[in-house]
């Protein structure tokens, strides 16, 4: 098995040709559990420290037992993680765990104060549980997700625990920010998309909307929206076509009358829409520093400072880039990047907030 994973031919493994293995061997359910293959590869590599120079990136073919027993372990760890995941967004919040107290007490772990359990798992207090945080926590609690599972040298399953609490996800401190956020006039943005329900501002948008529709057909085109943000907001704003197309698919069809097209009724969604993926552009715009519309693992970690200060806590920056790499790109865009805003209530300017 080992040899037929090594597709390298270097005599160790690297993560990529791991997941390549278990592609192969076990198939896609278990490739999907990046997360726990992750876990198990930190765990298994550099366990055999007799020769000094060996590289620690790879894993060797005297630790591919620890390998294999770390993947059964973090396998089992990891679904027990998933069926607590009613979110499917790879965390855990208090309400999922305190709605699994059951049937971790049917693994073999009691938990009496679940608020105060949770706190524990919770490292770094940002209210989510990583499924880093989680295993540690599980493997020291004796964690038992199937039975059928324990075969297996527990030696070996201890020296994996051992590693891995001395390699657990570095917690970051706030550092200076060494990035400026972009610049935009988010009051003239507030004045010119109205969303409250004042008599004044669902005038404003009758307005907005007739200017707009220049098809004259009582609906409005993606085309149509571009072009009437650019005479509103002009072009520093109107050139945020991913926060404009973002707002455009959130609103068309929400009155369900015309899927392709925004309609009247749906005016306020789409000035809310709009303030809320201009705002989140913004952030995404200021992190990719390399302008390539997308954000790698190093621009991230160089932001962390200014993420912080947009209200998103980051004890373990690492797993949430991964979490919000969703197809394991790793290169985060803007799609992916918005989902995981929203869920953090990213917010770049206070007092953009939306009116009611």
């Amino acid at each position: 098995m080992f040899n037929s994973m090594d597709v390298s031919g270097n005599n160790n493994l690297s993560l990529a040709e791991i997941d390549l293995g278990i592609l192969t061997y076990l198939g896609e359910d278990f490739h999907e559990m990046k997360p726990a293959v992750k876990m198990a590869y930190k765990a298994a590599r550099d366990v055999d420290q007799g020769d000094p120079d060996d590289n620690d990136s790879f894993v060797e073919f005297s630790e591919f037992r620890i390998l294999l027993v770390s993947l059964r372990r973090y396998f089992e760890l990891y679904a027990a993680f998933d069926a607590m995941d009613k979110g499917d967004d790879n965390r855990l919040n208090i309400e999922e765990f305190k709605g699994s107290v059951s049937i971790l007490t049917e693994w073999g772990v009691n938990v009496e104060d679940p608020d105060a359990t949770f706190s524990q798992i919770d490292a770094n207090g940002g209210g989510q549980v990583l499924f880093g945080e989680f295993a540690e926590w599980a493997l020291r609690a004796g964690l038992d997700y199937d039975k059928t599972m324990d075969e297996g040298d527990a030696k070996a399953v201890a020296m994996a625990v051992d590693i891995e609490v001395e390699e657990k996800p570095e917690i970051y401190e706030e550092e200076e920010a060494k990035i400026e956020i972009k610049e935009v006039d988010f009051a003239q943005i507030a004045e010119e998309l109205p969303v409250s329900n004042s008599t004044e501002d669902k005038k404003r948008r009758k307005e907005i909307f007739d200017g707009i529709d220049v098809s004259g057909n009582g609906h409005l085109s993606l085309a149509e929206i571009q072009g009437g943000l650019l005479s509103l907001l002009g072009a520093d704003v109107a050139r945020m076509t991913p926060a404009i197309t973002m707002a455009y698919k959130m609103t068309k069809d929400t009155n369900g009358k015309n899927g392709d097209y925004v309609e009247r009724a749906e005016m306020k969604t789409l000035m809310i829409a709009l303030r809320r993926y201009i705002e989140i552009y913004v952030a995404f715009d200021t992190i990719d520093q390399d302008n390539d519309r997308r954000i790698d693992l190093d621009e991230f970690l160089i932001a962390i400072p200014v993420i912080k200060g947009w209200g998103v806590k980051l004890g373990f920056p690492t797993e949430e880039f991964d979490c919000m790499d969703s197809n394991d790109g790793e290169k985060v865009l803007f799609d992916e990047f918005c989902e995981w805003a929203i869920k953090q209530d990213l917010d770049v300017e206070e007092e953009f907030d939306d009116e009611n």
